[in-house]
Order: C-alpha cells, then sequence, then structure tokens
C-alpha cells in the first residue's frame, strides 16, 4: 500500500490543501540542525496539528540530540508519529519506541 506525505506544513491555508488533496499524512519539522525556512516552533505545530482531521497522521519531524528531547518535544507537539533523522543511534530509536505513545520514523542514511 503507498502512503503520502506532506511535509513542512507551516500555515493552516498548506494544511487544508493537503488535506482536500488526499495527503494519507502531514509533517511539521520543529528543532532541527539544519537551515531550513520550512522549520517551525513546536508551539506552532501543537497548533496546526490540533486542527487536522482524524483520519490523517500528523508527524513530527525532527533532529533530537537524545531520547529525552524528543520525548519532551512530542509531548508538547502531540502528533500521532514522530520522525527523526541523524541523530539517534538504533539503540536509542528503539528506548524512544519504548517511551512514546506514537509510531516512531527513523530515517537512516545508507552509507553511514
Amino acid at each position: 500500500m503507498t502512503r503520502v506525505k506532506i511535509c513542512g506544513i507551516t500555515r493552516e491555508a498548506d494544511r487544508e490543501v493537503a488535506v482536500r488533496a488526499g495527503a494519507d499524512a502531514v509533517g511539521f519539522i520543529v528543532d532541527v540542525a539544519v537551515e531550513t525556512p520550512r522549520e517551525i516552533p513546536a508551539a506552532r505545530a501543537r497548533d496546526l496539528v490540533a486542527g487536522v482531521p482524524p483520519f490523517v497522521t500528523t508527524v513530527l519531524v525532527t533532529m533530537p540530540e537524545s531520547v529525552q528531547a524528543a520525548v519532551a518535544l512530542q509531548d508538547r507537539v502531540g502528533a500521532d508519529a514522530i520522525q527523526v533523522h541523524a541523530t539517534l543511534d538504533p539503540g536509542e530509536v528503539g528506548v524512544l519506541t519504548e517511551r512514546l505513545d506514537a509510531d516512531v520514523l527513523a530515517a537512516v542514511d545508507p552509507d553511514a
């Protein structure tokens, strides 16, 4: 089954367009160590997540410095899932999975 996530949502209008277009998931970029115009504060992400219909998955996209930072951020944003990039090793991703009541997606560098 193919699922589509539209990521980098920063405004209500973008969120609504993504939902109307049939996105299965929408992503919100918070607390990343790279420069991107799509990054938003956690409070803004929380507000945007709150307006997503129940059958669309919300995804917090982040680069946490630790499991504790990821848990705290997820608690503030309240997304259905958290997608972590390049900062946690596989063991830490496992711990994160155990500590959260949310799906955990880990982006993996195939060259690492």
